[in-house]
């Protein structure tokens, strides 16, 4: 019984939609633009696709607007710009909404496609320093935000004056989901047609990689032994969409066979007594 409900999971994530319940292949495409963009590295789509890979979403990657738009969900992987897309493919984007597709999109430029994601303006600035999400919406897209830490998350220290690139929108039509300090909008959420379209006000670039690798502005709360979940909530929350708006949705649990948790047990060696001691850890 067990392996027939997990066949059926898995046929529901591979096949068209129509035999599921919905009209496009289930899963998240994420769409490289790294070309059209003039991106020097690839730092932008890595980050998207390691935001989804956390999420546990099944996605593709390509190039190919014609073919991220069979599925249910698309994400692009950087900014859009009035250069981005051509008039066609603007046309195709607007269409894949209005038949029910969810997009989403890290920093919007484009103004020609302003009126579909409900934003009039936007100020680009580099002294907002965090993200504090609207508790008072019943947003199922929000569900996985649970936690004080994933509420209000760090995008940089206040006294070092300057941190990531920010984008604050002025909106007409969509809902904030979520505003920095200056209560300018950093996510929002509109409905367009039979579907929906999310923007953010941060590249994934900003808020994921920089922070892996530590050439953040200096983001983190604690220290030492503390809880700093600001790149994990993007994942939480794309989840969150994908789980909206696709039935029947599974992922990848977070911790192996089952369990309840994980136990990951770590040691420190930065100090004179742990490197001592490091042994008794090796044997």
């Amino acid at each position: 019984m067990r392996l027939f409900i997990l066949f059926i999971a898995l046929l529901c994530l591979h096949a068209p939609i129509s035999i599921c319940g919905q009209n496009s292949l289930r899963g998240i495409a994420i769409v490289d633009f790294s070309e059209e963009n003039i991106e020097s590295a690839n730092s932008q789509l890595f980050s998207a696709e390691h935001m989804v890979k956390v999420a546990g979403i099944p996605y593709v990657v390509t190039k190919d607007l014609n073919k991220a738009l069979e599925y249910s969900m698309v994400l692009f992987s950087s900014k859009l710009t009035s250069s981005s897309l051509s008039d066609k493919q603007d046309n195709m984007i607007d269409s894949y909404v209005t038949n029910g597709g969810i997009l989403v999109v890290p920093i919007l430029e484009d103004k020609d496609v302003f009126p579909m994601f409900g934003i009039e303006s936007f100020i680009p600035v580099k002294t907002r320093f965090n993200i504090q999400w609207n508790k008072s919406i019943q947003s199922k897209e929000l569900e996985w935000i649970d936690e004080a830490e994933e509420w209000i998350i760090s995008l940089g220290r206040p006294d070092l004056n300057e941190t990531i690139k920010t984008y604050g929108y002025t909106t007409t039509t969509a809902t904030v989901l979520a505003s920095y300090e200056d209560s300018s909008a950093a996510v929002t959420y509109n409905n367009y047609g039979l579907g929906h379209v999310i923007s953010f006000g941060v590249s994934w670039k900003d808020v994921i990689l920089r922070n892996q690798i530590n050439r953040d502005f200096q983001a983190q709360r604690v220290s030492s032994n503390g809880f700093e979940p600001t790149s994990d909530v993007f994942s939480l929350f794309i989840r969150g969409v994908f789980q909206e708006y696709n039935q029947y949705t599974v992922w990848l649990h977070t911790s192996p066979l089952n369990s309840k948790s994980t136990l990951i047990i770590t040691h420190d060696i930065d100090s004179q007594s742990g490197m001592d001691s490091l042994y008794k850890f090796v044997d």
